[in-house]
């Protein structure tokens, strides 16, 4: 009898760990499609000086107004990379001259490369942590704090409230899996909670 227990116990717990890295690899697919079908902003102030964290704003909301409307159009993040890519010396200029115009002489530089970015709502849309592509803004010295959206599908609202538009919800769906759309948009479903919460984890540690 204590025999047939023993081996009762130790499927249950062979099956669950089987479940567990099951769960774990489907969730890391997940979370790399998601990864990989958006391509983030990322803005580094000069300093943490408020007169610094001020001109990073500024900067944002230049190039969100000059070249958010170049990705409209894309139907997926490698073009919206190689569109930015093309600009990024156009994208360095406003940078500098919106800062020229501010009376401030840092330098900018911009690149495509992957940042590490932490969790971050957008309106009903969170993103879990990980390594995202991005247009990366680094200020001057690029010390202060940094700032993050994501820009396509253009999700990026400049004042304080951020609503997604619904254009860019289905641009969003129609780029990831029904149950990838899910993990992003309906994170507090408890079924739904416990996944996100793996790729969260895994996305701070790891690629």
């Amino acid at each position: 009898m204590q025999t047939k227990l023993t081996r009762v116990v130790l499927s249950f717990i062979f099956m669950s760990i089987v479940f567990m890295i099951f769960t774990i690899g489907y969730v890391m697919n997940m979370k790399t499609n998601i990864e990989d079908s958006v391509l983030r902003l990322h803005i580094v102030g000069a300093s943490d000086s408020a007169h610094d964290q001020e001109l990073k704003l500024c900067v944002r909301n230049r190039i969100l107004s000059d070249f958010s409307y170049v990705l409209s159009d894309c139907s997926s993040v490698s073009e919206s990379k190689n569109i930015v890519t093309k600009n990024l010396e156009q994208i360095k200029s406003a940078a500098e001259d919106e800062l020229s115009q501010r009376g401030c002489p840092y330098s900018a530089m911009a690149s495509i490369e992957e940042c590490q970015f932490p969790t971050k709502k957008y309106g009903s849309i969170l993103l879990p942590a990980g390594k995202y592509y991005a247009l990366n803004i680094k200020i001057g010295p690029a010390l202060g704090q940094n700032w993050w959206c994501v820009m396509y599908p253009p999700l990026c609202i400049t004042d304080t409230s951020v609503e997604i538009s619904e254009e860019s919800k289905k641009k969003l769906k129609s780029i990831l899996s029904c149950e990838e759309y899910r993990l992003i948009c309906d994170s507090e479903t408890p079924d739904v909670k416990i996944k996100f919460k793996i790729a969260e984890i895994i996305g701070r540690y790891f690629r």
